[in-house]
């Protein structure tokens, strides 16, 4: 299952992509598909009400996509590929974690090495910020800053979580998991190097609209 938001007449409208033959992806909008079913609960939620209802909100989508594959409405669906995306989540800051798998930790310790730095902490937890503002939608063009020649990008994997957690053991952290999406993380390289000399990073990698994302997929 994939959510998103979408914008049409009237404004946004949360959407779930179905697909009811085997060619042609289709964003169907929730709210209004819900109310035409009968379902006044789905139809008046939100996204952030969809993911802080987990496995029941995900349920009650799944009723109304079989539905609709007997109730097809230009009212409520419209090829995905026509879709015009806004950011899929309510726009907030974002923890990445560096250094997440071993070539990319070989790339780092190779740096630092040239940098004359020891005694790196691979063995604890390395992470940066990306911020709310930097968050653009599915298909949006962004600008290369002008003094950036050097514009990096990177696939990465999102987890969404569905509820407020803390210190929770490995053993139970996918129980605090709704969905998962995917990002281009651009990043300004030449800015990002500089500060990383520095030992930080923080403005290579949170430029205005610097992020692109695509649709939630949620498990259900």
């Amino acid at each position: 299952m994939k959510l998103g938001i979408i914008k049409r007449a009237g404004g946004l409208r949360h959407a779930v992509i179905v697909q009811w033959d085997s060619v042609t992806p289709l964003a169907l909008d929730i709210s209004k598909a819900a109310a035409s079913m009968g379902d006044q609960w789905l139809s008046g939620l939100i996204m952030q009400g969809i993911i802080e209802s987990g496995d029941k909100a995900l349920n009650h989508i799944h009723r109304l996509m079989e539905w609709s594959t007997h109730h097809q409405n230009t009212e409520w669906v419209e090829p995905a590929s026509f879709a015009a995306w806004d950011i899929p989540l309510p726009a907030r800051s974002i923890i990445c974690a560096g250094r997440n798998f071993g070539r990319h930790k070989q790339e780092s310790l190779d740096y630092w090495k040239t940098q004359g730095a020891t005694g790196i902490h691979f063995e604890f937890p390395s992470a940066f910020i990306k911020l709310a503002h930097t968050l653009v939608p599915h298909q949006a063009r962004v600008a290369r800053p002008e003094d950036v020649h050097a514009f990096d990008y990177e696939v990465e994997a999102v987890a969404i979580l569905g509820k407020n957690c803390f210190r929770v053991s490995e053993e139970h952290a996918l129980q605090h998991v709704f969905g998962y999406t995917v990002f281009n993380d651009l990043s300004a390289h030449e800015w990002q190097l500089k500060e990383m000399r520095n030992q930080m990073i923080t403005m290579g990698e949170n430029f205005s609209g610097l992020w692109s994302d695509r649709s939630l997929d949620c498990d259900g």
